[in-house]
């Protein structure tokens, strides 16, 4: 599987977890005649198709989940919203992480709030994101609370959500990933990674959001090595340790990520965790 002729629009990361056999039965059109989205508006004009008529307002693009409503802009998305019409509250609390920095040549004499601090409540932790900025009022007056605050943990054990002061903190950022449930694309996809990942010129990039700039991998290894092409030990996936060049912000277990080697898209997986900087 390769990237889209028209970038701005790929989808090979959505698509990276799918098994092969489902991949070979997909058609892309658009593709196929090297078309872009804004090519193919060109051409719905230029047949006067319903809705691009010349005088008919066009529809702008939807952004999300095209079916959820958009939020309020009050601290409550349409997508929010739309999960807790699904899920039930599952109130737990917010604490305050440590306080160490990244890069250490940042490192910063604020005061800041003692590790473990409870600092309220949230409803359930499928309200957060990792890396996002954290919805709770903090007391701006007091100097161990004034700044921004992140995401930084979830804690399903405990129920607890963890915060940090500033996107400088190096809780919000890992080295590496641990990806399970992977899922080679192509026969010869881990000889690729593997090959690549002893070469002084790897090419090889990761991704763990759509539209994110392709980050650059110094390694890979594979639970039980790259001998089994197939990725099946039995009927279990294999699970691979991915390093990044340069640390990654914001690596949230439970997200997809996938690999490429130039366009080609050699496999893709669920995160489990991020590997935490030294």
């Amino acid at each position: 599987m390769l990237r889209s002729i028209d970038l701005n629009k790929d989808q090979t990361f959505y698509l990276s977890t799918l098994h092969p056999d489902v991949l070979s039965r997909l058609l892309f059109p658009l593709g196929s005649y090297k078309l872009s989205k804004p090519a193919v508006k060109s051409l719905a004009r230029g047949l006067s198709l319903p809705g691009w008529r010349p005088g008919q307002i066009e529809r702008p693009e939807s952004m999300g989940l095209c079916f959820v409503e958009p939020g309020s802009g009050k601290g409550q998305t349409g997508f929010r919203r739309f999960l807790s019409e699904y899920l039930e509250p599952e109130p737990g609390d917010v604490i305050i992480g440590p306080s160490k920095k990244y890069p250490r040549e940042s490192e910063s004499k604020r005061i800041c709030a003692p590790e473990g601090t409870v600092v309220g409540k949230h409803a359930g932790l499928w309200h957060a994101t990792i890396g996002e900025k954290a919805r709770f009022q903090l007391p701006q007056g007091s100097p161990e609370y004034q700044g921004k605050w992140y995401v930084s943990r979830k804690n399903k054990e405990l129920n607890t959500l963890e915060i940090v002061r500033g996107q400088d903190n190096a809780r919000l950022y890992g080295k590496g990933m641990i990806v399970g449930k992977w899922r080679w694309l192509g026969d010869d996809a881990a000889d690729i990674v593997r090959e690549r990942s002893t070469s002084n010129e790897r090419g090889l990039v990761a991704q763990f959001r759509h539209r994110q700039i392709p980050l650059k991998v110094s390694g890979v290894e594979q639970s039980g090595g790259f001998g089994h092409q197939s990725c099946f030990e039995g009927n279990e996936l294999h699970e691979l340790k991915i390093i990044f060049d340069s640390p990654a912000m914001a690596i949230a277990p439970g997200q997809s990520a996938a690999l490429w080697f130039g366009d080609r898209c050699l496999g893709g997986g669920v995160i489990r965790d991020a590997i935490e900087l030294d």
